[in-house]
C-alpha cells in the first residue's frame, strides 16, 4: 500500500493476521476472517466470535498456529486465551518449519559465519559458498549426479520405516514398503 506525503510516495506496511476454520476429517473449509489488531487477545475473540456464529465452539478440539508469542504465549497467547473463553482445552499443533527455524539459523551462523552482504557470508566456510561448484570432488567416493548417471537402487528391507514408501493395504491400513 502506498501513501502520498507532499510530493512523495511512501510504502506503508499493515500487519494482519489470516485465519482460516477447517473441520477435520477431511480439511472441510468452514471459514475464514481477517484479524487487523495482531495480538493474542484480538485473534482469540475474533476467532472465538466466528465460531459462535457457526454453532461450533463445543466442538473444538484443536487449534494450529505458527509458534510465534501472540499464538503460544502461556498467559497472553491466542491458543491459551481461546482455551479459557471455550471453557476447555485444546491440541495446539505448532509448525514444526516454524519451530526449528530459529535454531536452524543460529546454527547456519555458527557453522558459515555471520552475513557480510545479501548473498555474502564472512565465515571461512560461507567464503567457499560463492565458489562451490569449482571445488574438487571428494575422494572417498563421492560422485556428482548428472543426466548421465542415475540413482542407486535401494534395498527397502535396510532402511526405516522413517525412509520407506507409504503403501496401502486392502485400502484402510497404510503399511511401509519396508515392513
Amino acid at each position: 500500500m502506498k501513501q502520498r506525503i507532499e510530493d512523495k510516495w511512501y510504502g506503508t506496511k499493515q500487519v494482519e493476521d489470516h485465519c482460516v476454520i477447517v473441520g477435520e476429517p477431511g480439511t472441510n473449509y468452514l471459514s475464514h476472517l481477517t484479524v487487523e489488531r495482531g495480538t493474542g487477545a484480538s485473534i482469540a475473540n475474533e476467532l472465538c466470535e466466528a465460531m459462535e456464529e457457526m454453532e461450533i465452539t463445543d466442538k473444538i478440539v484443536a487449534v494450529g498456529a505458527n509458534s510465534t508469542a501472540v499464538n503460544t504465549g502461556r498467559k497472553g497467547g491466542a491458543t491459551h486465551l481461546l482455551e479459557c473463553k471455550l471453557g476447555h482445552p485444546l491440541h495446539c499443533f505448532v509448525c514444526s518449519l516454524h519451530l526449528n527455524e530459529l535454531p536452524f539459523r543460529h546454527l547456519c551462523q555458527k557453522l558459515i559465519g555471520p552475513t557480510q552482504s545479501p548473498n555474502l557470508w564472512k565465515g571461512p566456510i560461507g567464503k567457499l559458498l560463492s565458489s562451490c561448484e569449482h571445488l574438487p570432488v571428494s575422494k572417498t567416493g563421492f560422485q556428482a549426479i548428472t543426466d548421465d548417471n542415475t540413482l542407486p537402487d535401494i534395498d527397502f528391507d535396510e532402511i526405516s520405516c522413517d525412509q520407506g514408501i507409504p503403501v496401502q493395504d486392502n485400502g484402510s491400513n497404510t503399511k511401509w514398503h519396508n515392513q
